[in-house]
């Protein structure tokens, strides 16, 4: 591994097109009909894409689906099995809207504002990156606030060797099982497709009225890559100046892992940082 840098290079991801492989397609949709922007479809261990705009992905080869998982935020999250996909080159899934149950509204006066993650950091030591278009997300774990608390902003630092090209989604999970990114803390899609690079980028949340857990949160990012074939150049920076390791990834459905080399957790932490507003 490059020393400067963390390149997640999925040597299962690197096979060529040829016209022998059968291609397969994917339109994901609502219960009304409507289709369903960047909703994650997971095919392998580590293969995944999301839908474009129009809620389609193509899938180069149907011979490396193992099975579908077809997720988007604010919806059920579906299962097909490879089994059901024989004699088929193409599907039409129908994703039900979930059931959210809303945390209980705390009406207090939030007068106190403090910064968590990596603050008062001006610029990056190194740099997170995907080397293939392929669904990955990297998290930093935000705790030691006061409760009651909301979130008001929270920010990502892109690298400068970053493409301003590839779109992103802002997640928050709470705290899980193995002290892991657990359950979905946001109901809506929070998509950003323009932002600038060797900078911080800055997205209020104020409006969503985000309710913070006493015990902290995961505050993540995941890349939105709609064709395998493209180039990812989305590069989110990472700085050695914080001691505590906090920095987690997942791609593919292999679940969460803890930023490490040869089993030992790094320094280095990607650059997100959160403002949240609480009492004194």
């Amino acid at each position: 591994m490059n020393p400067k840098y963390y390149v997640f290079l999925l040597s299962i991801l690197s096979f060529s097109l040829t016209y022998a492989q059968e291609r397969f397609r994917i339109s994901v949709k609502d219960s009304l009909g409507k289709p369903i922007a960047y909703c994650s479809v997971i095919w392998g261990k580590s293969m995944g894409l999301v839908t474009d705009p129009s809620g389609y992905i193509e899938i180069p080869d149907k011979s490396k689906i193992d099975s579908l998982i077809i997720s988007a935020i604010g919806f059920t999250s579906d299962v097909i099995l490879k089994d059901s996909l024989l004699n088929k080159a193409e599907i039409e899934v129908h994703l039900v809207r979930s059931i959210v149950g809303l945390p209980e509204i705390i009406i207090v006066n939030y007068d106190f504002e403090q910064e968590f993650g990596c603050i008062d950091i001006k610029s990056q030591s190194s740099f997170f990156k995907n080397s293939i278009c392929s669904n990955l997300q990297a998290a930093l774990k935000i705790n030691g606030y006061k409760n009651p608390a909301v979130c008001k902003s929270l920010s990502v630092f892109i690298a400068k060797q970053s493409s301003a090209n590839i779109p992103y989604r802002l997640r928050i999970y709470e705290i899980g099982e193995n002290n892991l990114p657990g359950k979905d803390l946001l109901s809506e899609n929070i998509i950003i497709s323009t932002y600038k690079t060797n900078s911080w980028n800055t997205y209020s949340l104020d409006s969503m009225n985000i309710q913070l857990p006493k015990k902290g949160f995961f505050a993540a990012v995941e890349w939105l890559c709609t064709d395998i074939k493209s180039e990812n150049g989305l590069c989110i920076g990472l700085t050695n100046k914080i001691d505590d390791p906090s920095t987690f990834y997942k791609y593919g459905n292999i679940g969460w892992t803890q930023l490490k080399i040869q089993s030992v957790p790094v320094k280095d932490n990607i650059m997100i940082k959160v403002a949240i507003r609480s009492v004194k």
